[in-house]
């Protein structure tokens, strides 16, 4: 059984007492004011005058933006603590392929694409991993509390558990990673250096390419080229980048608010997907080993061996068309979501009626 990575070292506080009145204080202040305030508003809307509705309108999101400033922290930004211990860095990238789907029975489309990976790559071990094996592995080689943070995302959201998985697989192991739907046309000895340790690939996504529009979000708005691909990974094993990745969404599962940071693939983009993975490398780019390559053209790799979307009827329940939150969420999380979406359909309406 390999070594578990323990987190950092514990810290006590001598303001524990102050802590927990003060986490007393605003979750009871939380929970009345998510009770009261749409019957409050449903009582008192009538009584507003037309011309008062934008003052309220500034009121109110006001006061949404305190109190997602003073009880949400943001999403992606540098953990404070440390999650997971550091990993000696390896020198190259292992000769071993990933993949994972939530069973083993695989679709025929995707059992030949596993057969056309081990031919290519003779020399190369191939590890499959389904949600009991995913399970078995964090257990393994990591301690409870990240299994508890990976439990925490709703099982619905197989993309969202299948990207923290990933990266802690590959902080641990190394190799490469494909998603299950993607594929190699090119022997992987052929496309890798031996000082290679980690690989990065941006989407072709210009005005006209293949991939137009793809991987630009507005939290990327700074970075020309969009999100890094993340549906491979290449890297040796303790790689820092994985490491920032890791302590970033596990921050961002603590943080996470429905109403504030999204459900569904838009949510997943942001707390686990691309989002969060290249938010956490562009503040290391500078610093650590990585070399950049056209995934296609210089690796060889294909996205999917399916056209268009037809790999989204493969999995229990595609991420694209999820409602629900993507974190399983604790009571007062409940009331302050509750809260904030109350603030926000209050502001949809007095803008409808202004307008």
């Amino acid at each position: 059984m390999s070594a578990r990575i323990g987190g950092g070292a514990s810290v006590t506080s001598t303001s524990t007492s102050t802590s927990t009145n003060y986490s007393k204080t605003m979750h009871r202040s939380v929970c009345a004011i998510s009770f009261s305030f749409p019957r409050v508003f449903a009582a008192g809307v009538a009584r507003i005058p037309a011309h008062s509705f934008s003052i309220m309108i500034k009121i109110l999101t006001g006061l949404r933006s305190s109190l997602k400033s003073s009880l949400i922290p943001a999403l992606n930004r540098p953990s404070p603590r440390c999650l997971v211990a550091a990993l000696p860095e390896g020198k190259g990238i292992p000769k071993i392929i990933h993949q994972t789907f939530y069973k083993t029975a695989l679709p025929e489309a995707l059992e030949l694409n596993v057969t056309k990976l081990k031919k290519l790559n003779p020399d190369w071990e191939y590890r499959f991993y389904d949600d009991n094996g995913i399970t078995s592995f964090i257990t393994d080689n990591y301690p409870p509390s990240v299994l508890s943070y990976f439990n925490r995302i709703d099982g619905e959201y197989g993309a969202a558990k299948a990207d923290l998985f990933r990266y802690l697989l590959m902080y641990k192991c190394g190799g490469v990673y494909l998603d299950i739907k993607s594929s190699a046309n090119k022997p992987l000895d052929e496309t890798f250096k031996k000082d290679d340790v980690y690989l990065l690939s941006f989407w072709k996504n210009g005005k006209g390419d293949e991939f137009e529009g793809w991987g630009r979000h507005k939290e990327l708005s700074e970075f020309e080229n969009g999100e890094f691909q993340q549906w491979y990974i290449a890297c040796a094993p303790g790689h820092p980048f994985l490491k920032a990745v890791i302590e970033g969404v596990l921050r961002n599962i603590d943080s996470y608010n429905p109403v504030l940071h999204g459900v569904g693939k838009h949510g997943v983009l942001r707390v686990t997907g691309p989002v969060a993975y290249t938010l956490a490398i562009q503040r290391l780019i500078s610093d650590v080993g990585h070399r950049f390559v056209d995934s296609r053209a210089e690796l060889g790799f294909e996205y999917s061996v399916y056209s268009s979307k037809a790999h989204t009827n493969l999995f229990k329940s595609h991420y694209s068309v999820l409602t629900r939150p993507i974190v399983k969420l604790g009571h007062i999380q409940r009331q302050t979501a509750r809260l904030l979406n109350g603030l926000q359909k209050t502001r949809h309406f007095l803008t409808k009626r202004l307008s």
